[in-house]
Formats: C-alpha cells, structure tokens, sequence
C-alpha cells in the first residue's frame, strides 16, 4: 500500500490538521530511512511501525504521556520528536546524525517559514503603529524611514549608545531627531547636545577603566 495515501486518512481520522503535510514528511524519512540508515539490527522502516508512531501522538494529544496530562503542542514538533525518540536507539551512530540533520531540515524548515511570517506579520503591526505616531508629531514619514525608527528604538532598549553611519544627506540626523519627536509626542522629554569629538580622546568620548583602581568612568558618549 501507498505509505503516504494510507497515513493520511489515518492522521485525518484521528483528528490532526496537518494530516496532509505530515503524511508526505513521514513518508520521506520512511523512504530515507530505507535507502540510507543502517541499523545496528534490521529496522522496519514500514507501515506497522508509524501506525504505531500514530496512535502514540494520538494518545499524548488525547491523555497525555506516562500518566501526564494531554498535550496542546504543534503537530510538526509532536512528530519530529516521536520520529527521533523511536529511531535513534535502532540505528548506528552515524546514521543517527543523519537521522537528526535530515529529520530536522525538513519539519524545522515549515515551522521556520511560518515563525518568519509570523515575524514579518507582527513587524508590519509596529511599523503602522509607528506611522501613526510620527504622524501624531506632524512629521511626514515614508514605510522604510518608520522601520528605521522602529529598529533604532529597538537597539536603543539594548544600548545606552548607538552610532549612526552613513554617507552624506542620506537621512542619519532626520532619523534619530525623527524618533527624538515621537519620544516627544508620547511625554517622554528628549535632550540632545551637539558636540564635536575631534576635542575628546578616544578615552573620554568612550570610557576606560582607569588603570590604578580598575573603576569604569564613563566617557561622553
């Protein structure tokens, strides 16, 4: 019988959403599995044993695993995990490496496009709510220059200093004074001072550790 016709009435019967997209991946590690793992005894790489892996998922879904309660988790990660749990201890060492990279590349590659655009979803949220914000401080904003805002207000939640470069009218001044009024425009004061760092030591502008007595002294910047 066809391994992938067959686990995916059987997933779909047992209530998992991906029935379609998981049958495919089963049968290719099953396909692998023949072709290029050698076992430290014969593996059974056919339908008897992922009938089994089935109803083992479906029982941790459905009453939870050595007495535990069910669990709620993504299907993908369920069965890459049952996969490697059931296999590993049937093949030799180098095959289980070859297990883990190819078991890996093709479940972790799904649920990595998804967490992208589940990224990029979430990132376009902040980049309108960043555009209705500088429009609240009457600034005239394109997408990329509120994205340059968002991404500077990030890296300044994990730094007290940031160094802007570029080359010349390229928009650095405009970008940090624009998100210097949308700090303004939501209370929080914003300071500024123009100085020239051509009058300052590397030491002074940036901070050392004075040599005698190991303190930090903080520099200018």
């Amino acid at each position: 019988p066809d391994l992938k016709v067959v686990l995916r009435f059987m997933l779909t019967t047992r209530g998992f959403k991906s029935a379609a997209q998981l049958s495919v991946k089963i049968a290719q590690v099953a396909a692998f599995g023949r072709g290029v793992l050698k076992g430290l005894r014969k593996v059974d790489w056919g339908l008897r044993v992922f009938k089994q892996l089935v109803s083992t998922c479906f029982r941790i879904r459905t009453e939870g695993r050595w007495g535990e309660s069910p669990v709620d988790e993504n299907e993908l990660f369920l069965w890459q995990r049952e996969i490697l749990h059931h296999f590993e201890m049937l093949v030799d060492t180098d095959s289980r490496l070859m297990l883990r990279e190819f078991v890996s590349d093709i479940f972790d590659k799904n649920r990595a496009n998804a967490d992208k655009g589940s990224n990029q979803s979430a990132k376009s949220q902040k980049i309108a709510q960043m555009l209705m914000e500088t429009s609240t401080a009457k600034l005239r904003c394109s997408d990329l220059a509120a994205e340059q805002m968002l991404d500077l207000e990030d890296m300044l939640n994990f730094s007290h200093a940031i160094a802007i470069t570029g080359a010349t009218a390229t928009g650095k001044t405009q970008l940090w004074k624009g998100l210097a009024s949308v700090f303004e425009s939501r209370g929080t004061k914003v300071a500024w001072k123009q100085l020239n760092p051509k009058v300052f030591t590397p030491l002074d502008l940036y901070g050392y550790v004075h040599p005698k007595n190991k303190i930090w002294r903080g520099g200018n910047v």
